[in-house]
């Protein structure tokens, strides 16, 4: 499930907070920064299910219409089901 998170600028939210706004098979027992990227933030959420989720927090100073970035995405991966 994607949801869109608006964080404000300037505000950071825990990652407590954001991992409430997910609907994970089981409960987040670990959250872990994953790779070593240099734009996004990326995280590993495992949960007592044993289920692995990666999450990521996109830069909005290298992408400033994040609404725009993942309806992008969206279209993208709805035509890739369509082949």
């Amino acid at each position: 499930m994607v949801r869109n998170l608006r964080l404000e600028l300037g505000k950071e939210k825990n990652m407590s907070d954001v991992l409430k706004a997910f609907k994970f098979d089981g409960k987040a027992v670990s959250k872990e920064p994953y790779g070593s990227g240099h734009i996004n933030s990326t995280f590993l959420v495992v949960t007592d299910t044993g289920k692995r989720y990666i999450l990521q927090k996109i830069n909005n100073k290298i992408f400033p219409d994040v609404a725009g970035l993942m309806n992008n995405i969206m279209l993208v991966t709805e035509h890739l089901k369509k082949k």
